[in-house]
């Protein structure tokens, strides 16, 4: 009896709506990040930090997914962290597990790499998003998610 009821809980939870799953998501203000052609220098996403300012907070953002490609015929790898400063120079964090360039962004003749999470992966709160991709070739990303406190 009680594994038949946990089996039924366990399909209960899975099989509620994604709205219903994500209610932290409607708390906050959802952002759109991008960057393009960026090599082997950690370089700050546009669109975040202008967003943050018109809201007038310090914002925690709430990464849900990033959609990242190379823009040559070969693939590199990625990562996404956070700072301060210019291009995150100060009090740079990782987002990503790590600060290297680990995750993959196929060539530009392959399917973008889609990466999902949830929960989302929060970022430092104060700090800017920032890409670093790898010198033997250039990624583009769009990162989006929700500000939070």
């Amino acid at each position: 009896m009680r594994r038949l009821l946990l089996a039924l809980v366990l399909c209960l939870t899975f099989a509620l709506p994604v709205e219903s799953q994500e209610a932290w998501k409607r708390t906050g203000t959802r952002f759109t990040c991008t960057v393009d052609n960026i090599a082997a220098t950690l370089t700050e996403m546009t669109g975040c930090a202008v967003l943050a300012a018109n809201l007038g907070q310090t914002p925690a953002y709430y990464i849900s997914s990033i959609v990242a490609q190379s823009t040559t015929t070969t693939g590199g790898t990625f990562t996404i962290s956070s700072g301060t400063g210019t291009n995150c120079g100060t009090g740079t964090t990782a987002v990503l597990a790590s600060t290297t360039a680990r995750f993959s962004a196929p060539a530009n003749t392959a399917t973008p790499a889609l990466l999902r999470f949830d929960p989302p992966l929060r970022a430092t709160t104060g700090h800017a998003l920032c890409l670093l991709g790898v010198a033997t070739n250039t990624t583009t990303a769009v990162v989006t998610g929700y500000i939070a406190p």
